[in-house]
């Protein structure tokens, strides 16, 4: 299984909460090819993978998995071991709609199980299937906008739930929203609102004034105490953090210097930084995750390479989501922070080893997983990066919860 690559992209509600994950896979041929397995095979190993391997609950927590099925596993010529309440099955757009097809899907959805019809452009396109399937997923990069309000209308009579993909913009979100979409599917979680002569709220300044405080090369640990002692909650969170699984403390860490003594300056700077962006208030739980996420897989790939400074890539990986945060372009928040300019060069520019790592882990989020092999690592870890990035997140969002 070494060849297989596997991520995951977020799928959210009204709310932009996040109550499914797609599945993606590719499969590794060698260094400088990463090329979509062969359909019945790549359903059949992500299967294999999930369950054997893996675990769908490790990938997914407690939310469906979407996950792409071919003709054969939708005629019923290969079992489908999922439990109907697990997973949405989803029936790629090149696969022909005939009267085997539509049978067997009329079969999976006697026996419980829902149907997306993917990358859908056209009433005419899914027009077989509109009373057997329950979502429809519009591609925004496919479709005019201006038939969007007749599509959603139609899918709707037919009973369907209307989901967006590719929405990677807030305007487009936002467009999708008001026309009733329930669905969305893309990175404009990821993408500010940037309004001109907006004034950012009070909690978004003292953010911003803490994260300069936190990375002025000249930062004392009593200037780290001033910031935590600003917020009652902050070092409780951080103590939490520091005793996570994180660390695998053999005892207790019970205060702030005990655990400075033992982490380090660097490392405990970067968790203030967490919980400083975590109490930003009014927007959505995923950009943590995604941050974390971020922050993660970029620790591990620099320390996997061999690179210098891996609490740098960690940051680095971090700061990718405060220009949404702040709802500010990244240019101006970098000027209000005293960064290292190769952690500035990465996070504006993709440049540098910071840049390509970063570069590599955002491609990976979005299944355009060949731009890992600029990373100078092989391959046959990454996959195991990407669970160990989710499992961390996890553990650590449990204590910074608690």
């Amino acid at each position: 299984m070494s060849d297989l690559l596997i991520a995951r992209q977020p799928i959210f509600n009204r709310n932009q909460e996040v109550v499914a994950y797609e599945l993606l896979y590719r499969s590794v041929k060698h260094k400088n090819n990463a090329i979509f397995l062969d359909g019945d095979f790549a359903t059949t190993q992500v299967i294999v993978n999930t369950f054997s391997d893996i675990g769908l609950k490790d990938i997914v927590g407690n939310k469906i998995a979407f996950i792409n099925m071919t003709r054969n596993f939708l005629v019923g010529n290969i079992p489908i071991p999922f439990a109907p309440n697990q997973v949405i099955l989803e029936v790629l757009e090149d696969i022909e709609i005939d009267s085997t097809v539509i049978q067997g899907i009329t079969a999976l959805s006697l026996d419980g199980y829902s149907i997306a019809l993917d990358d859908v452009f056209s009433e005419k396109q899914i027009a077989p299937l509109l009373d057997i399937a329950n979502i429809a997923k519009i591609d925004l990069m496919k479709v005019n906008h201006e038939e969007l309000p007749r599509l959603v209308t139609r899918f709707q009579q037919h009973g369907l739930k209307i989901l967006a993909e590719k929405v990677e913009t807030v305007v487009e979100y936002e467009m999708c929203h008001r026309l009733g979409f329930d669905l969305f599917q893309g990175y404009f979680l990821c993408r500010p609102k940037i309004v001109k002569g907006k004034r950012h709220d009070s909690s978004r300044l003292i953010l911003l004034r803490s994260l300069a405080k936190l990375q002025d090369p000249e930062a004392t640990f009593e200037s780290l105490e001033e910031i935590i002692g600003a917020d009652i909650n902050l070092g409780y969170k951080l103590l939490n953090l520091v005793n996570s699984a994180y660390y695998f403390m053999s005892h207790e860490i019970k205060s702030i210097r005990q655990a400075i003594g033992i982490i380090g300056f660097e490392q405990l700077r970067g968790w203030i930084t967490l919980l400083l962006m975590m109490s930003v208030q009014n927007k959505p739980h995923e950009l943590t995750v995604i941050a974390l996420q971020r922050a993660r897989m970029c620790e591990l790939i620099a320390k996997a390479a061999h690179y210098q400074y891996p609490e740098s890539y960690f940051l680095a990986g971090m700061l990718t989501v405060l220009d949404a945060l702040m709802d500010m372009p990244m240019s101006e928040i970098i000027e209000k922070l005293p960064l290292s300019q190769e952690i500035v060069d990465g996070l504006l520019y993709r440049e540098g080893r910071i840049g390509k790592v970063l570069d590599a882990i955002m491609s990976y989020e979005r299944g355009e997983m060949g731009a890992i092999f600029a990373t100078d690592i092989n391959t046959a870890i990454i996959k195991n990066i990407f669970l160990d990035s989710i499992k961390w997140v996890n553990e650590v969002l449990v204590k910074v919860q608690e």
